[in-house]
């Protein structure tokens, strides 16, 4: 899910989504209404890479604003494969607070209460963490991270997995 807030500087008409995967070469995705603050990208594989997205804004009059800042995805894999028994997780750190993050929550999906549990905090250098706390038999494990800004305490959900 990409969101965006309503351009102030120009009369929107239409907002131009592009994707990229190398942070250099970006190819248009979408283009939507001036009604419209979200979109969902059906075309990737956030399993396994990280996307980069910028945003153009293009008024009645076909001229274009500048891009915006870019927004990069945040990747989580989960290593279940360790001879420890416990589940390892790796993402990437979220870099777009000027501020930057101040730690991370690691939270899991717990199925009988049906609600997300954090299981543990790391720094914000830290981008591994492992499950020695979840012990639940269920069927399915999901993971998310939540980084919180050192400012004033935003937080963003880094991902789900």
């Amino acid at each position: 899910l990409i969101e965006w807030s309503k351009s102030l500087t120009r009369r929107p008409w239409e907002y131009i989504l592009e994707r990229s995967v190398d942070q250099v070469n970006f190819k248009q995705t979408a283009v939507y209404n001036r009604n419209t603050f979200y979109a969902y990208d059906p075309n990737v594989d956030v399993n396994d890479t990280s996307y980069t997205y910028r945003m153009i804004v293009q008024d009645s009059c076909g001229d274009l604003s500048r891009f915006t800042n870019i927004a990069k995805t945040i990747l989580l894999k989960i290593d279940t494969s360790l001879t420890i028994g416990h589940p390892a997780l790796y993402w990437t750190s979220y870099m777009e607070w000027p501020q930057g993050v101040d730690y991370y929550n690691i939270q899991w999906f717990e199925d009988a209460t049906k609600s997300w549990k954090t299981i543990g905090t790391v720094t914000a250098v830290d981008s591994q963490y492992i499950d020695m706390v979840s012990t639940a038999k269920q069927n399915r494990y999901c993971y998310r991270i939540v980084g919180y800004s050192r400012i004033d305490n935003r937080f963003i959900k880094i991902g789900e997995s």
